[in-house]
């Protein structure tokens, strides 16, 4: 949900190298250190999901009526969550997949349209498939069939410390975790929908991927910009480039390096089981829902509580905002976007104009980096979410503009057709 600025992406990477994660022999004092900051990353990580609401202080009478009221909480929050399931398909919103040895939850609606183009839905920071509860249905009446993934690391998926067969958390994960879901699930190419960090994602999926992209959608949409000096022109498009580290950046070995860690854990853990409570969730939600908080909902709350009760989910917290490493190793969305505008990617931006995170301004930016002008431009009467805040706005407008990607690109199928034919003939 929150929005930041993620990254990803550099050529093969070799093989680890234990000598290059930690020195072979460590002075004592370092050595303990390290011992230090590996036992509060686990304890953290652990005390994590299992650490509910309010902490009781006192023994006796008032700490078991502090854990009946927690537990009062939990069974409620289940049940609603059971009734929300309830009227969208449990079969269709709970499903699993394996990618890279990891669970991926996902979401399929609509998947008896066998001749209607796929939509992949794409969430942000701290959401999931969840947050378009309000659009699937809404497209797939409409003739597609739809999909809605939780990115690892957030929602339901699994959530490891670190990727396997990655670096960290980073844009070249989860643009590759989307293009094998295109392939092994979806089975065809389909337009890429993302809000916030999923709109970075998937930016990042249709300049690497393109033949799995039928157009781009891109929802008050984040990643890194930079000035057009500090733009690198030679940039590699090979997805296993992608990630440029040869090491976990998270890795420490020395003293100054592992006493930092352990602090910026420390603090940032508190701050976590700060931020997951209900109240502070529905909190930041209104911030961002600014002209109609009526969807800042119990269903909503759940959702977003739920996936941050589940083990680990303060590691990838750490590791992708607080850490801060995420966004410093990704390609900028200047290159991205020079990509995306020179291979002819259908793309359009969706966007709340009221967002008092990712502004109006942003989206110009967007657009002259794409080459487009107001042509690339929907304005919905949202914030941040609009798919969520607005959704009869948002799906309409949506759902014009993929009907008109869609002939246009029918018309473009039928002059090549035509130019083949009358070659043929001559």
């Amino acid at each position: 949900m929150v929005a930041f600025v993620s990254a990803a992406t550099g050529c093969a990477r070799a093989p680890a190298r234990r000598d290059r994660c930690e020195p072979r022999s460590l002075p004592r004092p370092c050595a303990a250190m390290r011992w230090v900051w590996q036992w509060s990353s686990a304890t953290s990580s652990w005390a994590s999901s299992r650490l509910h609401g309010v902490l009781p202080r006192f023994p006796g009478r008032k700490q078991l009526t502090t854990m009946s009221a927690v537990e009062s909480s939990t069974l409620a929050r289940d049940q609603r969550l059971k009734r929300a399931e309830e009227e969208r398909s449990h079969a269709d919103w709970r499903r699993k997949w394996i990618w890279n040895g990891h669970s991926i939850r996902y979401a399929a609606v609509g998947e008896d349209n066998v001749d209607g183009a796929a939509v992949l839905l794409v969430h942000g920071f701290g959401a999931s498939a969840d947050h378009y509860r309000y659009n699937a249905g809404a497209l797939a009446k409409q003739g597609y069939r739809v999909y809605a993934i939780d990115m690892l690391g957030f929602g339901l998926s699994d959530k490891p410390s670190k990727p396997n067969n990655f670096s960290t958390y980073s844009a070249a994960v989860w643009m590759q975790q989307i293009a094998a879901f295109l392939r092994e699930v979806v089975g065809s190419s389909a337009y890429l929908v993302g809000n916030s960090l999923g709109g970075y994602a998937v930016l990042n999926a249709a300049a690497f991927y393109p033949n799995l992209t039928r157009g781009l959608v891109l929802v008050n949409s984040a990643g890194p910009i930079v000035t057009a000096e500090e733009v690198d022109n030679s940039v590699s498009w090979d997805p296993r480039a992608a990630d440029p580290n040869l090491r976990d950046p998270f890795a420490q070995s020395d003293l100054i390096g592992i006493c930092t860690d352990v602090f910026k854990r420390a603090v940032s853990f508190a701050g976590f089981l700060a931020f997951r409570r209900r109240n502070r969730i529905s909190a930041v939600l209104r911030q961002v829902y600014t002209n109609d908080q009526s969807n800042v909902n119990d269903e909503l709350v759940d959702s977003i509580e739920e996936a941050a009760l589940t083990p680990n989910a303060f590691e990838v917290f750490y590791r992708t905002a607080i850490g801060g490493r995420a966004m410093r190793t990704g390609y900028t969305v200047n290159n991205l976007c020079a990509r995306v505008s020179e291979l002819g990617v259908p793309t359009v931006l969706l966007w709340g104009v009221n967002d008092p995170w990712i502004t109006n301004e942003r989206a110009s930016r967007l657009l002259d980096l794409l080459g487009f002008k107001d042509s690339g431009y929907i304005a919905v009467n949202a914030g941040h979410c609009p798919h969520d805040e607005n959704p009869a706005e948002f799906n309409a407008k949506l759902i014009d503009w993929l009907a008109a990607t869609e002939a246009s690109q029918a018309r473009k199928a039928w002059t090549s057709d035509d130019t083949k034919i009358a070659t043929s003939s001559s």
